[in-house]
Order: C-alpha cells, then sequence, then structure tokens
C-alpha cells in the first residue's frame, strides 16, 4: 500500500496532522481549497451535510488538484452535552482515490476552551472587557458576528480592543452580536489537540487489517451495553461488548469486555 495522502485544508491543518502522519511512515502534502463553502463555525454558511459526510466532500475537494493515492481531510463539531459541558468532536478521514472506502480516526474531548456571549448596543466596553477576561487571548482568537447569522463575521480578534473595535463597527439599533470563539483550527489550540488524537485514531487504525477482507482500517465503532447484573443476571446499561467494524466489507466482531458480570449497585431490577 503506498502511503502518500493530501491534505485538503484551509486552515493549516498540516501543522497538527503532518507530524503524526510522518510518525507512521506516510508522507503527507497539502492542497489548499475552499473547504468553508461546506460551512463554518461562524454560522454564516451552515453546515448542510453530515459531519461524516461532509468530510468526504472536503476530502473529494482535491480530486482534482493532486495525483496522491489518498486523499485527507477533517471535520469538527462544536456541541454542548446534556451537563452543559461544551465537547469538540473530531473526524480525520483518508478518502482512497477511485472506488475504495473512507476510514476515519476519531477523537472527542471536554477539554475544550470555548467561550460566548451576546453584545447588544445597551452592552458597556466594561462589560465586553470583563467577558473578553475567560478567552485566554491572545491563545485563542475571539469572532464577532450578528446572532442571526445575516451580517458578517469578523474572526482572528487578538486583543479585547479589537473585540471591543469590531462590537462597535458591527453594532446597530436591532441587532444582538455574538461574541465567541474563533474555532477554527489554526486559532485554536484547545481544538488542535483533538484533531491531533483524530488523526492518531485514524493511523493506529490504518495498522489494523481486517481478518476476513485484509483490508487496512478494522478497529473500535462503539460499544454494546447489556451487561448481566452479577446477582439476578439481568441486562444492565454497563458494556457488555465492544464492536470493532471494517468499513471495506463491513464485516463485525463483537469482543466481550472483562468483568463478566455488572455490580448490582448497576443494574435497574436490583438497585432501582
Amino acid at each position: 500500500m503506498e502511503r502518500r495522502a493530501s491534505l485538503i485544508s484551509k486552515h493549516h491543518k498540516e501543522e497538527i496532522i503532518g507530524p503524526i502522519f510522518d510518525e507512521f511512515g506516510w508522507s503527507l502534502e497539502t492542497v489548499w481549497a475552499d473547504t468553508d463553502q461546506l460551512g463554518t463555525f461562524s454560522g454564516d454558511i451552515p453546515r448542510r451535510q453530515s459531519p461524516i459526510e461532509t468530510v468526504r466532500l472536503k476530502a473529494l475537494l482535491g480530486t482534482h488538484h493532486t495525483d496522491a493515492p489518498w486523499l485527507v481531510a477533517s471535520e469538527g463539531t462544536i456541541r454542548t452535552s446534556f451537563t452543559g459541558l461544551v465537547e469538540g468532536i473530531e473526524i480525520v478521514a483518508l478518502v482512497p482515490r477511485g472506488t475504495g472506502t473512507m476510514v476515519t480516526g476519531r477523537a472527542m474531548s471536554h477539554a475544550l476552551h470555548a467561550v460566548s456571549f451576546r453584545v447588544d448596543r445597551t452592552t458597556s466596553e466594561d462589560e465586553i472587557i470583563r467577558q473578553c477576561a475567560r478567552a485566554d487571548l491572545p491563545r485563542h482568537r475571539l469572532l464577532v458576528g450578528t446572532a442571526d447569522h445575516r451580517g458578517p463575521s469578523i474572526g482572528a480578534l487578538a486583543t479585547k480592543r479589537d473585540v471591543v473595535n469590531v462590537c462597535r463597527r458591527l453594532a446597530r439599533r436591532d441587532t444582538s452580536l455574538v461574541v465567541q470563539t474563533d474555532f477554527r483550527a489554526h486559532l485554536c489550540p484547545s481544538r488542535q489537540r483533538i484533531i491531533a488524537n483524530a488523526a492518531r485514531d485514524l493511523m493506529v487504525r490504518m495498522t489494523q487489517y481486517c481478518p476476513k477482507c485484509g483490508e487496512p482500517g478494522f478497529g473500535d465503532q462503539g460499544t454494546i451495553p447489556g451487561l448481566p447484573c452479577r446477582d439476578c443476571g439481568h441486562p444492565t446499561d454497563e458494556t457488555f461488548a465492544q464492536r470493532w467494524a471494517c468499513p471495506s466489507c463491513r464485516w463485525i466482531e463483537d469482543r466481550k469486555t472483562k468483568p463478566a458480570t455488572a455490580d448490582p449497585a448497576r443494574c435497574q431490577w436490583c438497585n432501582p
């Protein structure tokens, strides 16, 4: 298998992904493409596809700009979990040229530095500066845009004064602004760590071959609940097995976890 790939990126992701590919013996070049057309974190351009479809489309943007046998792209999702914590989810994908099947690496973390606050024409300069103190400037940058996404967004803001000046420029009588972390990869170090973890997950998967068809990418696809209670034997929500799957032939292998039974304290029948 030829280990030569082209990364399709607009935001310098080669600085994050390149060293990890190199560690696993892959050669990675960069192809610039306007990946913002598939959606932006600012919301100016909505993402209309699922993350997995978006990362595939990103990779395919490079089809006519490189002869590398593999195309690489990444896609991130920032969301608030049911616990109220902000979580970053990253996918890094290898898409083979031709009819092969995409292989993906994934990572998730709550260690994402993220701030967001509203500003309108009544918000004082002192309040904006106070809110910006939480933003880890200039290490993480900020972005200002209209709450309804109908106006322009201005990002890469490195100082509190930059934020105040942009808010003044964009403020209108009937418009609310949102100041938030600029999540573009080259401006968000805490997101960079998640992308790197997803790239490493991808590279590890490419060293694991399917026991049925022999193609690379065989890996963990998630957990299966149902570990039986040690006392009553009733299935619980605890993990019964890890599901491994092949992206090429769809072969599935469930690998049972240890221990073989669950603590009765985790059983909805023994401990309702």
